[in-house]
């Protein structure tokens, strides 16, 4: 038990690694509707991991940003040393709350980009380069570009980098538009 002001003992839960994949499942889908996620954990000795993917869809970042408040440790790299965080305070829908502690170290996240997505990045990525050059040099990805890009939020892109950088480094700053196509499922 531990005591919180103004709400008295409040008993510590320990969320297993599948309640908490739980929780992160429900929390992404109130906060990206539209986007169809898959929430994996991982056991292994001492700990568990969690790995969430989706296709297209918000950036990583704008997912990382939800999906890390559920970890359950931290780790400090210079002592080589993980390390349990804080217990969080948690209000369940029946109006109770508890302080809890995640049962996962460490979320990662992995956005896959689909043929439509790279399209219309690639797309992007024309426009940026005959604007940005002004109409010197024209997007492919094969050439190999030594001057920075500045993005449409108006972050620099480093450099040198080729067309393949390029793409990859826009789809980390601009969302997939609602209601664009998805990849296919591959066949196995």
């Amino acid at each position: 038990m531990q005591t919180i002001p103004d709400k008295g003992k409040v008993e510590v839960r320990y969320l297993t690694a599948a309640e908490t994949a739980a929780l992160v499942r429900e929390q992404l889908k109130q906060v990206f509707p539209g986007t169809k996620f898959s929430v994996r954990k991982s056991d292994y000795s001492m700990g568990a991991s969690m790995r969430v993917r989706w296709t297209d869809g918000p950036t990583e970042q704008a997912v990382r940003s939800v999906a890390a408040r559920y970890e359950g440790s931290g780790f400090d790299a210079m002592q080589d040393l993980k390390y349990p965080l804080e217990p969080t305070l948690v209000a369940w829908r029946d109006g109770s709350m508890s302080l809890v502690h995640f049962g996962v170290d460490t979320v990662h996240v992995n956005r896959e980009i689909s043929p439509a997505y790279e399209a219309l990045l690639a797309e992007h990525a024309t426009a940026l380069v005959r604007e940005q050059t002004n109409g010197r040099l024209v997007f492919d990805r094969q050439t190999r570009y030594t001057e920075p890009f500045i993005d449409p939020a108006g972050r620099t892109i480093p450099w040198p980098l080729n067309g393949h950088e390029l793409l990859r480094e826009l789809s980390r700053h601009i969302a997939a538009p609602a209601g664009a196509p998805a990849a296919r499922k591959r066949k196995a």
